[in-house]
């Protein structure tokens, strides 16, 4: 008898906490309601889950990947766990497929969760057909095997000086800019959030199309005016502020963070 399968989608939230929930600040829960807390039409997120992914799945399937306390466990301690966590609820995770694929969207720490779990399943022969990780929470800490579609993104948004009004590009103040090693793909975005919104701006249906076009988008070697070598995207696309390891020229940001300096930025050079 032939079994006719079904791809399968599986949400792997991040971090939520009860007490910051209370205070409008963070979800309250693991599972769908992580989910609902971002989008507020999980049933519509999902759906645009499907056009991205040009798959017709059922219910999908919803896992927490929240550590005890944020900083309780590394990247790497939270992709052991998903892949025990694989191991114990394989019979679920395949269930129902068939020979079709498991999609996967992460968020956060659900990231390195997530991970794992692809791990377990690529080595039982169960194809992953792409992983989108959402804002992945330390990323350095982690990698994965790259043997199966896997995209990263990030958003940042541009903060007007006070004094000056240039524009600083600010990234994401929870995960910072760490592409996890092994990715398809990594692109950090210029986000209309804020400081406080920034890390949360992710989920949303309109990311599905910036990671679309993300696939697109290649990175070209350029000189500036003085003959400097810059980076900027063919097409050209000044949403971005990095593809992969190419911090890119962009006229939409007047100041560049300089991470793990003693000067705090560099001004663009045209």
């Amino acid at each position: 008898m032939k079994v006719i399968g079904k791809p399968k989608i599986i949400f792997v939230n991040g971090h939520w906490n009860r007490i910051a929930h209370k205070l409008g600040m963070s979800p309250g829960a693991g599972g769908e309601s992580y989910w609902k807390y971002f989008t507020g039409d999980v049933k519509r997120y999902k759906n645009s889950a499907d056009a991205y992914f040009n798959i017709k799945s059922e219910e999908p399937l919803y896992i927490d990947g929240s550590s005890l306390w944020g900083g309780s466990e590394s990247g790497g301690q939270r992709k052991t766990r998903g892949y025990e966590y694989a191991k114990t609820h394989f019979d679920e995770l395949k269930k129902g497929l068939g020979k079709e694929k498991v999609y996967f969207i992460s968020h956060s720490e659900g990231g390195a969760h997530a991970a794992g779990i692809c791990q377990y399943l690529t080595e039982k022969g169960i194809p992953i057909g792409e992983s989108l990780m959402l804002s992945t929470d330390e990323g350095d800490e982690f990698t994965v095997e790259g043997n199966y579609p896997a995209y990263q993104i990030v958003a940042g948004y541009l903060d007007e000086q006070w004094l000056t009004k240039k524009k600083m590009f600010a990234i994401d103040p929870v995960v910072m800019d760490n592409m996890v090693k092994g990715i398809t793909k990594y692109g950090v975005y210029i986000s209309t959030g804020t400081f406080t919104s920034v890390h949360g701006a992710t989920i949303s249906e309109s990311v599905f199309n910036r990671v679309a076009k993300m696939k697109n988008t290649f990175v070209t070697p350029a000189l500036n005016s003085k003959g400097q070598a810059i980076s900027i995207t063919n097409p050209l696309d000044e949403d971005w502020y990095r593809i992969d390891d190419n911090i890119l020229q962009n006229k939409r940001i007047d100041l560049y963070p300089l991470y793990r300096s003693t000067e705090p930025f560099r001004e663009r050079q045209d």
